[in-house]
């Protein structure tokens, strides 16, 4: 029977959950990563259940400017603006869980696990440029273009930014892992992404899988639009558990 334990904590300025079965012994440490304009309690918590009910301790802490460490532009300001700020806050929340599984659970864990779902999918995949201690990274609607993600989500109506993104261009690319793949380090990747998501289109994630060639990378394509299934979250547990449909 389970018995899931949620103890929200403060540690070193950054807000955090931890889930836990106090009836299962622990197998792992994965970090689940919320998306844009979202929380550590909203968006991922569904997984976070799940994956502790299987046995690991799950942290989802809240990504700078976001939740109880919220600042503008992430307030009051348009949402062109909060979207120009979104590389600063995938850089900081990225070497923030790198800091904390380095401070605070590497006398338990050798590596630690990650989920992250859009943004937090953006997270998961910059910090495979910056840490050494990644085992599982699961990116879930996101993409490691990043520049060409901000080009996709400025189009139509919004083209009219664009102009803002090329200004970026030279920071953007230099934080994009897709410019960086010889940084990149992991055991296992998971690459998750919908058809008709009118956010981030898998193509961009399609095209890095067939043409990067990374080991022990897997892609899977799901019919949804900027969403996280049941049958997503069925095969996160089952990637995560090195179910055979994963073996590499």
């Amino acid at each position: 029977m389970h018995k899931i334990m949620i103890e929200e904590k403060l540690i070193d300025g950054i807000p955090l959950n931890e889930y836990v079965d106090l009836n299962c012994e622990v197998k792992g440490l994965v970090f689940v990563q919320h998306g844009f304009a979202s929380n550590k309690e909203r968006g991922t918590d569904y997984i976070a259940i799940k994956l502790a009910r299987e046995g690991f301790l799950v942290v989802s802490i809240d990504a700078y400017k976001h939740g109880k460490r919220m600042k503008e532009p992430f307030i009051s300001e348009p949402i062109y603006k909060q979207y120009f700020d979104i590389f600063t806050v995938v850089k900081k929340t990225a070497r923030d869980i790198d800091r904390l599984f380095k401070k605070y659970y590497l006398n338990q864990f050798e590596k630690y696990d990650i989920v992250g779902i859009s943004m937090g999918g953006m997270i998961a995949f910059y910090l495979t440029t910056i840490s050494k201690h990644l085992s599982h990274v699961v990116p879930v609607i996101s993409a490691p273009d990043f520049l060409q993600m901000s080009l996709d989500t400025f189009c139509g109506d919004l083209k009219e930014f664009q102009p803002f993104i090329y200004k970026k261009e030279a920071y953007i690319k230099r934080i994009s892992p897709v410019e960086r793949i010889e940084k990149m380090r992991f055991d296992k990747m998971l690459m998750m992404n919908t058809t008709n998501d009118d956010m981030v289109n898998y193509k961009i994630t399609k095209q890095f899988f067939e043409e990067k060639s990374l080991g022990n990378t897997f892609f899977r394509l799901y019919e949804d639009t900027h969403n996280v299934n049941r049958e997503m979250q069925e095969d996160i547990i089952k990637f995560m558990l090195n179910h055979p449909d994963f073996a590499v």
